[in-house]
């Protein structure tokens, strides 16, 4: 919206109270000259000394940057969209570490597979009962083994015979 009127900026910095094409501020919808018309970051005494954390560097760059800017006028509405941004900005910065920090800690490093240590094996002791119950069943395999020995003697023995002495070298 364009209209004509004095400039609120230009009449208090400069004195300048003549007519201007006036144009509004999309943050404040305020009207201001072409001049005063874009905001800027309002100017907060003793920021130096508010902000001591290391974190806060790129917020002390942003205000240095708006600081050094002619013209324009300050905008609170633009100020919180500002701090807003970086706030968000912020979360997901943290957010993104936070979870590059859980997939490192999801996957074992390669150097931990060689590293483990050994771990003990558990000797199983056996009770009376379950002693009783091995032996029995070494006791049966056995004695079906002698059996079935004894019941295919007679079939191998006369063909074993000609085959050991003729290996022997006796035939």
């Amino acid at each position: 919206m364009i209209c004509y009127g004095e400039c609120v900026e230009c009449l208090v910095r400069h004195k300048d109270p003549s007519e201007k094409e006036l144009h509004q501020c999309s943050y404040c919808e305020r009207t201001f000259c072409l001049e005063h018309s874009e905001p800027k970051l309002v100017h907060i005494p003793n920021f130096d000394s508010i902000i001591k954390d290391s974190e806060s560097k790129a917020l002390e760059m942003i205000f240095k940057r708006e600081y050094s800017i002619e013209g324009n006028h300050p905008c609170f509405q633009y100020t919180m969209a500002i701090f807003d941004e970086m706030k968000l900005q912020e979360q997901m910065r943290e957010r993104l570490i936070k979870e590059a920090i859980d997939r490192m800690m999801a996957t074992e490093p390669w150097w931990k597979k060689f590293q483990e240590p050994l771990k003990p094996m558990k000797i199983q002791t056996l009770t009376k009962s379950s002693q009783k119950r091995s032996m029995k069943k070494i006791w049966i395999v056995t004695i079906g083994l002698l059996l079935l020995g004894l019941i295919l003697i007679p079939y191998f023995i006369p063909r074993l015979i000609p085959q050991l002495l003729d290996f022997l070298g006796i035939l």
